[in-house]
């Protein structure tokens, strides 16, 4: 029988061989295979955890362990139960299973024997269908294991199955605010489709207030989102109850955004996989750090190769940013007012948002053009929302958002009106056109219609390609 157990490598448990074989000498555990500290350290966790259980160690012997392959630099929070098991498996102990060719084990030992799940057990995927050993967890998780409490009980180890952690979201409260209607329109839309949006406008016209609305209207994760969700935030050493929220402080360096450094670690946007990442002031972020959001909020991933190592880490996010236009934060398009800099200074501040990068942006809306008005309660919106997004699932079976179909999945559901009318509209670019057909086929499912229509392309024209117009014309 082989014996398998894990190293970490970037987000995933890459598995590896364990030999035992027992040689002359003092009766000490030597691991081979290029392990590193932790692993080194487990030699003494081991003994005592065999000692506390009743078994014996050998006389006269030193065991040998083996990590195969041994080119691989091995990192592992579960070696310990691995080690253990192939020593009472090779040492007769415990008899090998006659009906069990291949079994993988991952757990840590205590030093009295009792056996622990690793933090990082659910970047297992697709072993559901493997012999799995591992220490007991009441939490859910995403497959079945055979679980051990105690070292003993190898013998007889009892089989969990997988659970569902859905009922540990729970959808946060909506802020008890009022907005105005142009407001509370442009909320819906976001939220329905999840479509990636740039806020611009003066200072205190209440972009940071509406950005903090949008994570309490969100449907809730599927299971194999809420899973994910949870792994993630046990990686970051968070618990999340809703879909998460991660709003970095505009001085964090590109590595810690998009993730890296010697050991490929996740960077904030793969925290943020399956939820919201809020960019608050977003031209005050470095160069480096906008521009490197292009890929995931294209591909919702993003690659990353380190000295001859790939990986490919998770960011599948909802972006919400806000922005000035102007260091004074009182600039609009057609309306420059008046202003402490200069010209070229207000030329240059907005210089800072590229073009590719601002053209990401699914909707752009500029807040001077809200009133003041307390005209919708913020809570109301949410049986609205909640009904649309029910549409989308039930009615028109769809699964993914608004914000993800491609252009041959809208164009059929264009009315033969509505495409006579998108065939003579211009864009500046075919992303533009993109998310006008994506942004309009999520105002047709707030009024409920199976069919994007004429008007709803109109609407959607006006979110998605006249204020990226406006844009180009606040210095011409």
């Amino acid at each position: 029988m082989k014996i398998y157990s894990f190293t970490r490598e970037g987000l995933n448990l890459v598995p590896f061989e364990v030999e035992v074989n027992f040689m002359p000498g003092l009766p000490q555990i030597q691991i081979m295979g290029q392990p590193d500290q932790i692993i080194k350290e487990s030699q003494l966790r081991i003994k005592s955890a065999l000692q506390k259980q009743g078994f014996t160690f050998p006389r006269a012997k030193q065991i040998l362990v083996n990590l195969k392959p041994s080119y691989v630099k091995k990192k592992s929070q579960g070696l310990d139960l691995a080690i253990a098991c192939a020593y009472l498996y090779a040492s007769g102990q415990v008899p090998v299973p006659s009906d069990i060719d291949e079994v993988y084990i991952y757990g840590e030992l205590g030093l009295d024997g009792h056996v622990y799940m690793p933090e990082d057990f659910d970047l297992l995927d697709n072993y559901s269908h493997k012999y799995l050993m591992t220490g007991f967890t009441a939490r859910p998780t995403s497959q079945g294991y055979f679980s051990l409490n105690e070292l003993k009980d190898l013998t007889e180890p009892n089989y969990q199955k997988s659970g569902d952690n859905l009922k540990a979201f729970v959808r946060p409260n909506t802020k008890k605010i009022y907005l105005s209607s142009v407001m509370a329109e442009l909320l819906k839309v976001i939220v329905v489709g999840e479509h990636s949006t740039l806020l611009a406008g003066p200072a205190g016209s209440g972009k940071s207030t509406f950005a903090e609305l949008v994570p309490s209207m969100l449907k809730p994760p599927t299971k194999e989102q809420a899973f994910d969700i949870a792994k993630f935030s046990r990686l970051f050493q968070q618990k999340q109850s809703w879909r998460p929220i991660v709003a970095p402080h505009h001085t964090i360096p590109k590595i810690s955004m998009v993730g890296g450094g010697n050991h490929l670690a996740p960077g904030e946007i793969t925290r943020a996989h399956n939820g919201i990442l809020l960019l608050d002031e977003l031209l005050e972020f470095s160069n480096p750090v906008k521009e490197s959001l292009r890929e995931p909020i294209e591909k919702g991933c993003v690659h990353i190769a380190r000295r001859s190592r790939y990986h490919k880490f998770p960011s599948d996010f909802l972006l919400i940013s806000t922005t000035n236009l102007c260091p004074c934060g009182d600039m609009s398009p057609g309306k420059m007012g008046r202003c402490r800099f200069s010209l070229r200074k207000c030329q240059s501040y907005i210089e800072k948002l590229s073009g590719p990068l601002l053209d990401r942006f699914q909707i752009l809306a500029f807040s001077y053009e809200w009133s003041g008005k307390k005209e919708v309660y913020a809570p109301d919106l949410l049986p609205t929302v909640l009904k649309a997004q029910k549409f989308i699932s039930e009615t028109r079976k769809q699964n993914k958002p608004n914000s993800k179909l491609n252009l041959n999945e809208l164009v059929g559901q264009l009315s033969i009106k509505a495409k006579g009318l998108f065939e003579l509209k211009e864009f500046k670019s075919q992303r533009r056109k993109l998310a006008t057909l994506r942004v309009s086929r999520t105002i047709a499912d707030l009024e409920g219609s199976v069919s994007v229509e004429y008007e709803h392309i109109n609407q959607a024209y006006k979110y998605c390609e006249g204020p990226f117009r406006q844009i180009q014309r606040i210095f011409s």
